[in-house]
């Protein structure tokens, strides 16, 4: 589930990134659009400003020609001499010159709005060939847009249906372990009564049930044997046996080591050294038993613990051993 939803929040992080491209494009397509036009209104008030003030000096012009016109008719008339004559000539000439100031003036005007019409057309095929391109790269963001709802979506229903099978799974497994309990608890059980049954019977050689932490004192009896005489023997073997026994039963005495993953008897630890100088390896060795099955079966209450045990094989013995001793026994007492 994890590396699904790892893709997932990738996915989700460049959806969250493309969008952001997208608004950033739309948002600079705008502002290009909105000065585009803005260009375009300036440019054909320009051009209108220019016309209107171009054709109000030529109205202008073409009335006082008029004027002129009109003066020169009525001098011409009642003017008869040459003085007079040349004089109004060189009237007309002036004021032919007067007019065509304007004209000129006006063809000057055109020429520069003209210009000014040449580079907004520039700038507005630029600004559009721009907008082109970003429309462009709209639509392929919008198609990645579209792929990564896609694939989102998908992610989306694969992690839940993932989601419905690890709760199924997970049903399963809990259904599981309660009958691993219940068939657990029910062979406890049944060890425990066998174990009973056992221990109503005698000992058998090579079948029963052993206390697993419990010291054996023999070892003891055997060393002090050997180093006391007869009469304190027995004596010293049963206080050796019962210090030790309280050692094995404090919790706070834990002479281990790890080695290889598991924990194994310290031999270096102070008392066990002593212990193996003075009463030898046999005894040394009991403890060590004792100490490994305390630490087996019961570290923190640190009492002895009943076991099936295969005493020919020293091993802890099966239910179904015990099963197949107890009915093989009652066998032969049924045919004694």
């Amino acid at each position: 589930m994890e590396p699904m939803e790892k893709r997932l929040e990738e996915m989700k992080h460049k959806f969250e990134e493309n969008s952001l491209n997208l608004q950033s494009l739309l948002e600079e397509k705008e502002k290009l659009t909105l000065a585009c036009n803005e260009e375009m209104r300036k440019m054909h008030l320009m051009a209108k400003d220019h016309i209107q003030k171009n054709f109000h000096e030529l109205e202008k012009c073409m009335l006082n020609l008029e004027s002129y016109k009109k003066e020169i008719m009525l001098e011409k008339c009642e003017s008869q001499s040459g003085g007079k004559r040349r004089k109004v000539l060189d009237d007309r000439n002036e004021n032919n010159d007067l007019l065509q100031m304007p004209t000129m003036e006006q063809a000057r005007t055109n020429e520069h709005v003209m210009k000014l019409l040449e580079v907004q057309v520039w700038e507005k095929e630029i600004l559009h060939k721009r907008i082109i391109l970003l429309e462009k790269n709209l639509d392929e963001k919008k198609v990645l847009e579209l792929d990564m709802n896609k694939r989102m979506m998908e992610m989306t229903e694969m992690s839940k249906e993932k989601e419905s099978d690890m709760e199924d799974l997970d049903s399963l497994n809990r259904m599981l372990i309660v009958k691993e309990r219940r068939s657990n608890d029910e062979l406890q059980e049944a060890r425990k009564e066998l174990m009973d049954a056992l221990n109503d019977t005698s000992r058998q050689a090579f079948f029963g049930v052993k206390r697993m932490g419990e010291l054996d004192i023999k070892p003891f009896q055997d060393a002090c044997q050997r180093k006391y005489c007869s009469e304190e023997a027995d004596v010293k073997a049963y206080e050796f046996w019962s210090l030790w026994n309280d050692y094995l039963k404090n919790p706070e005495w834990h002479p281990f080591k790890r080695a290889s993953g598991m924990d194994i008897v310290d031999d270096k630890e102070s008392n066990l050294k002593d212990l193996k100088n003075e009463l030898g390896s046999k005894v040394y060795n009991a403890v060590a038993t004792a100490l490994l099955e305390m630490n087996e079966y019961n570290p923190s209450g640190r009492y002895a613990i009943p076991e099936l045990w295969n005493f020919e094989e020293g091993r802890r013995a099966t239910l179904k051993e015990g099963i197949k001793f107890i009915s093989n026994k009652w066998k032969k007492q049924r045919h004694n």
